[in-house]
């Protein structure tokens, strides 16, 4: 296939940071601050001639590479290129095998027997005696849900597997709620059994059909206990996993650095190994400064596009738009993680549900559509009526400019909640004062609250809660260079399929 040539920039990531005034404008503009964990001396390698690179952007940071800790969407993202469980999701939402060679289930769906592929080695690392990985063993994947019960590390991982698993919630409620050891009774989890090196059986309090798919997660992916162990800070920045890519640097908390795992082995698959030698991860908070990265030609990717850059991108029949169809391919997925806004009954105001609905009620659909550009974008109220004197009672309450203190509105970070909470309420700021912050938990400060609840698994639904008011979904779009071919989405914000992914070889440019 004949590709436009592309010209390369023959400098390390790191420089990506200063961007110099583009040539078709007068106005410096800075891409991104300096991280202060960068300095002038951090550089990646020069590029290998006839090397593959892709490089992403993401708006959101990587927060940790220990997927236990990977909270937010951008970190189970990078999780998913470094690591891998006993079975995987393709794009369709359907199991395959990764880890486990294949399983059997018992007549009751009670019992779930997996064999390993032998031939699954984790990274090469310094955690290893001989720096050499060793081979993946069944009491490795039985450790990682030991893992999951300490006190140390988030529930969320936990309380995935709490209902399936015999015995999995009595050992972690010991673990959590009982503080001193010799007081424990649960001594191990039940429903976990090592056969052999090759054989791991569950057994499941009663048959699930989500439990597969839940080992799909980048919760369930298998990382040797010496990483865990023998680290300072363990798995957060030095990753040990089986993934498609390796570890091989990271610079400061904006840029990570992965190389391709050639003894990666997909069963199934004609392609034992990804197509792209190195992997480059770069996090701007800025959608616009990370567009102009893509325009520079200094990304190949950028993996999910913010409102704004939709807005401008798409068009109304969800097609890139015409100006920019011969500069880059568009991929476009459903999303299933709706936005939601609910209203805290706890808040110290002594405002009710009627007066959040009424301030719900708002909000058009029309408008924000208008607005953002976003054509995708629909709304789902969860009342049928509102009464507008509680809207009159919180203008008297909060009027513009005038109020002793604004009517606080709360979003979740790390998302592009915090950017569509702005356009949600851009309309009402005439009417009333309103604060807008971020906030990962909800205090008697907060009146309303805004937030992606972020699905682990397909078929995984948000449940409608007593608080919420309405949901908002827009689709999930991903832009990339001509020259790349073959990315893989899901509807799962978090699953990313970069094996099959194409791009011209690196080399020199024109001098």
């Amino acid at each position: 296939m004949h590709h436009t040539h592309r010209h390369i920039w023959p400098v390390p990531l790191i420089f990506l940071f200063i961007l110099a005034s583009c040539a078709t404008t007068e106005r410096e503009v800075t891409v991104v601050d300096r991280d202060p964990g960068v300095t002038e001396t951090d550089t990646l390698r020069t590029p290998a001639d006839e090397e593959r690179i892709l490089r992403i952007g993401e708006l959101n940071p990587v927060k940790s590479l220990d997927p236990l800790y990977a909270l937010n969407t951008t970190s189970r993202r990078t999780v998913l290129q470094l690591y891998e469980g006993l079975v995987r999701l393709d794009e369709h939402n359907e199991v395959k095998p990764a880890g486990a060679r294949s399983w059997e289930i018992s007549d009751d769906s009670l019992t779930y027997t997996f064999t390993l592929n032998r031939n699954v080695f984790f990274h090469d690392n310094e955690v290893f005696p001989n720096g050499r990985g060793r081979r993946v063993r069944a009491e490795d994947y039985e450790q990682i849900f030991y893992r999951m019960t300490s006190p140390e590390v988030p529930s969320v991982a936990a309380e995935l597997f709490m209902d399936d698993i015999r015995g999995f919630e009595d050992y972690y409620r010991e673990q959590r709620e009982v503080f001193f050891e010799e007081d424990r009774f649960v001594d191990s989890i039940d429903g976990i059994r090592v056969e052999n090196d090759t054989t791991l059986t569950f057994e499941l309090n009663e048959p699930s059909a989500s439990f597969l798919k839940k080992l799909a997660t980048p919760f369930a992916v298998v990382y040797p206990q010496e990483a865990v162990r023998n680290r300072t800070e363990g798995l957060r920045r030095n990753p040990v996993g089986t993934g498609p890519f390796s570890m091989d640097s990271v610079i400061g908390d904006s840029i990570f650095v992965m190389q391709g795992n050639e003894d990666y082995i997909r069963r199934g698959e004609n392609d034992p190994a990804p197509e792209i030698d190195r992997l480059e991860i770069l996090h701007i908070p800025d959608e616009i400064r990370l567009y102009q990265q893509l325009s520079l030609e200094n990304l190949d990717m950028i993996v999910d596009l913010g409102p704004r850059m939709i807005g401008e991108l798409v068009d109304e029949t969800g097609e890139l738009a015409s100006t920019y169809r011969d500069q880059y391919r568009l991929v476009v997925s459903d999303r299933s993680e709706p936005i939601r806004i609910s209203y805290n009954e706890n808040n110290r105001f002594r405002l009710t549900r009627d007066h959040a609905q009424a301030l719900a009620a708002q909000l058009s659909e029309a408008d924000l559509i208008d607005h953002t550009g976003i054509a995708s974008l629909s709304i789902t109220r969860q009342f049928d009526s509102n009464s507008t004197a509680y809207f009159e009672e919180l203008k008297e309450r909060f009027p513009e400019s005038e109020a002793d203190e604004p009517l606080p509105i709360a979003f979740q970070r790390d998302t592009d909640v915090g950017m569509i909470t702005g356009e949600l309420f851009a309309q009402l700021s005439d009417m009333l004062e309103m604060s807008f912050e971020p906030s990962r938990v909800r205090t008697r400060n907060i009146f309303m609250f805004v937030d992606r609840p972020m699905l682990a698994y397909p078929g995984q639904e948000v449940r409608v809660t007593q608080d919420e008011l309405l949901r908002l979904r827009y689709d999930r779009y991903l832009i990339t260079s001509p020259e790349t071919e073959g990315v893989r989405l899901n509807d799962l914000a978090w699953w990313l399929d970069l094996t099959h992914v194409q791009v011209p070889k690196m080399s020199d440019p024109e001098l």
